[in-house]
């Protein structure tokens, strides 16, 4: 059994690192750990016609035993050739199932599939993604190998396309300047007990201890879940041998929207619900805010006005050298003015979406009319 170095603070935020019995050498063999294991994929999808055959191909020229696997695509009701391509995929592959979404959320969709799963081994995948060939076999192997309870892996964002701007996007979402110390976006070289992990592999008796994905927070049904497993006191391992493929918007349009839709989704349950979030999903919130305060502020005093140069600047300074190093490591001069105008989108679509759903959620806690019984008392 692996010896843990390090502990989990008081809120489960710390990350521990899984010492010397994590790495290589442990006695177990891949094949022996996921021998006769059936596994049950559940992949929620909605209008991905120009992904979903990258993500199943990418699942059935793995190295997991195709007779073990039983695939199921949970569809949001498609507008696109989705569920075509889906259905040209059973055709050759009897494993693969596809079930209605009416609710059209990944929530929802999560909950629909593992209801309909027959295997005890569960691993949720995203349609937007592809994976590495020894993923689902290196899943099933760590979560055999260290008892815990949601095993996931490291995503390489790539491009959504072959423009330089989408490559910009791919680059800023997978830097530590970009997203901060998100361990899965910006990698890991050791095994480490996270605070999440994305497409996790967990065992399906666990949703019975702790409950289904909450349908009430969509985007947040990841963090939500695992902030209940930390909880109930379980562990969330990342490894950094389990690798998939997440493409990133392909347009500044897409771009903007998926990032200030994660930031408000930071945000807008906070009165409902309290704070399931890392720090560093505030960080973009807090800087947003201040910048607006600063520039309110600096109409009544100079010294206000300063101190916006000032942050603004350092700010600025920080861009360019960031932007520098990656684009020399990338070797491509254009990325020397596109990058710091795509970490200033990245953080201000954010930060603006999140400043959007804390005015929701003060709204919602504090305006918010009294739901009144028939007798006419606040229930």
């Amino acid at each position: 059994m692996a010896i843990l170095r390090g502990f989990l603070g008081s809120k489960g935020r710390f990350v521990g690192v899984l010492g010397p019995a994590a790495s290589k050498g442990n006695a177990y063999h891949l094949m022996e750990a996921v021998s006769g294991k059936k596994i049950s994929l559940i992949i929620p999808c909605r209008n991905e016609q120009g992904y979903i055959a990258t993500c199943l191909n990418s699942i059935l020229n793995g190295d997991y035993p195709k007779e073990l696997i039983e695939i199921i695509l949970v569809d949001g009701e498609s507008k696109d050739a989705t569920k075509d391509i889906i259905a040209s995929y059973q055709k050759e592959h009897d494993n693969i199932i596809c079930l209605n979404n009416p609710k059209k959320t990944a929530p929802s969709a999560l909950n629909i599939g593992i209801k309909a799963a027959a295997c005890e081994i569960i691993i949720r995948l995203d349609a937007h993604t592809a994976y590495s060939s020894n993923y689902l076999s290196k899943c099933v192997d760590y979560l055999t190998r260290y008892g815990a309870s949601n095993v996931g892996g490291v995503i390489k964002t790539l491009p959504g396309n072959n423009t330089l701007l989408a490559k910009s996007f791919a680059l800023v979402l997978s830097h530590p300047f970009g997203v901060g110390p998100s361990f899965f976006r910006i990698g890991v070289t050791a095994v480490k007990v996270v605070d999440t992990v994305p497409f996790g592999c967990f065992r399906k008796e666990i949703f019975n201890e702790v409950g289904l994905f909450d349908e009430n927070k969509p985007r947040n049904e990841d963090l939500d879940f695992n902030f209940r497993l930390r909880k109930a006191g379980k562990k969330i391992i990342l490894v950094p041998e389990i690798i998939s493929h997440y493409y990133a918007r392909g347009n500044l349009k897409s771009f903007i929207l998926h990032n200030f839709d994660n930031g408000y989704k930071v945000t807008d349950y906070l009165g409902t619900y309290g704070c399931i979030h890392s720090w560093r999903h505030f960080v973009p919130f807090f800087s947003v805010t201040c910048f607006l305060v600063l520039i309110s502020l600096s109409f009544f005093s100079p010294l206000f006005a300063w101190m916006l140069l000032f942050l603004t600047v350092i700010y600025l300074l920080l861009c360019a050298a960031y932007s520098i190093k990656i684009a020399v490591r990338e070797k491509r001069s254009g990325l020397f003015v596109l990058l710091p105008v795509t970490f200033g989108i990245l953080h201000a679509s954010y930060g603006v979406g999140s400043l959007a759903g804390f005015s929701t959620a003060i709204k919602r806690t504090w305006f918010a009319p009294p739901t009144l019984s028939v007798s006419g008392k606040e229930l």
